[in-house]
């Protein structure tokens, strides 16, 4: 805060009035009419919030407070009845990254005329603190979300080749094998996971697109609404991509375990289409289905937290808020392209970092 040095000299005629034996016992004092006019303003204040505020007074309180406090402090002027009252966390216009508590207690001018003191302390700490935490909270359950939903996907595909391996004709060998897959993909990316929690930072990989993408697919397509589902692979391994392997898995897994989840059952063969394009510096995969589509008046929420566009399929509505801000962490941007009952095309476009 401006503690500053400037030597403010308030009205002469308030330094000699009945309010002037504040300013001898220092702190942040404030002295308002019953209307809210301010006749004292001390020096300590004034210094606090910076030059020039001792022409303050005079002026209305609730004109230089910032006025989402406003309300508060009125609902404090009027609790003050014979006892102090107080209002918590105010700020001024003149100090908007500061904050005050005030204790407000009132009294009787020489005129008989009804006066609110109010003895200001600085809790900006305080409310910081409180704030960081506040985000801090938010960050670990965004956190906690994301790592449920993402692990879900893989989850219900080992589900279905076990209900796969119950059924007769079917190569148990097979299946074992193909859940020993599974389980591997799940340690991956727990490790994956971590390491990136531990050091916050991501690294740039080589991945072969087509490879990469029949790696994914192979933790999805044994669910039971994937049976299905036809899934179409045009991409190759000829030019590679650059960068996060974690960050796009992230995001093309819940891609295409939305275009599964929200399958147009009416269609004979529900399809998933997915296309890479790589380019030195840059690169697009589009994630296209014949599902059940978006309506023209949810697409621009459908990037949000929690927000789900239909209610007809379970879900939590994180998939595509953790896809955007994956999008973020590889320079990366995400459209989409849907009609209500024909289906729905996303398009990540993002920066190849390939080394020079």
């Amino acid at each position: 805060m401006n503690r500053n040095n400037h030597s403010l000299v308030l009205n002469n005629n308030l330094e000699t009035s009945e309010f002037s034996h504040l300013t001898r016992i220092g702190g942040y004092f404030l002295v308002i009419d019953a209307q809210g006019k301010i006749e004292f303003f001390s020096n300590s204040l004034s210094q606090a919030l910076g030059p020039n505020q001792q022409n303050s007074i005079g002026k209305n309180l609730f004109e230089i407070v910032d006025f989402t406090h406003v309300v508060k402090i009125k609902k404090a002027l009027k609790r003050v009845n014979g006892s102090p009252s107080s209002v918590e966390a105010f700020k001024f216009k003149a100090a908007t990254n500061y904050y005050f508590d005030a204790v407000v207690t009132s009294d009787i001018s020489k005129k008989g005329t009804l006066k609110y003191i109010l003895n200001l302390h600085d809790v900006t700490k305080r409310i910081k603190q409180k704030e960081n935490l506040a985000f801090q909270n938010d960050q670990l359950n965004s956190f906690i979300y994301k790592v449920s939903h993402d692990l879900k996907a893989p989850l219900k595909s080992m589900e279905g080749l076990i209900n796969l391996s119950k059924l007769n004709g079917i190569d148990n060998q097979e299946s074992l094998s193909l859940m020993n897959s599974g389980i591997a993909q799940l340690q991956n990316y727990i490790t994956k996971l971590g390491s990136s929690v531990r050091e916050n930072a991501r690294e740039v990989e080589k991945i072969y697109p087509y490879s990469f993408l029949v790696d994914l697919i192979k933790g999805l397509k044994y669910s039971s609404l994937a049976q299905r589902m036809i899934i179409n692979i045009h991409a190759s391994d000829k030019v590679p991509i650059y960068t996060d392997a974690f960050s796009l898995a992230t995001i093309l897994g819940n891609l295409i375990s939305n275009a599964i989840k929200y399958q147009n059952k009416n269609v004979e063969r529900p399809r998933i289409d997915i296309r890479v394009n790589v380019k030195e510096k840059s690169y697009s995969i589009e994630v296209e289905d014949n599902g059940i589509g978006i309506k023209a008046n949810e697409v621009k929420n459908i990037f949000k937290m929690f927000h789900r566009s239909t209610s007809t399929q379970s879900g939590t509505g994180m998939g595509l808020a953790i896809a955007t801000e994956e999008a973020k962490n590889i320079a990366a941007t995400l459209e989409v392209n849907s009609t209500y009952e024909i289906g729905s095309n996303f398009r990540l476009t993002a920066k190849n970092f390939t080394p020079k």
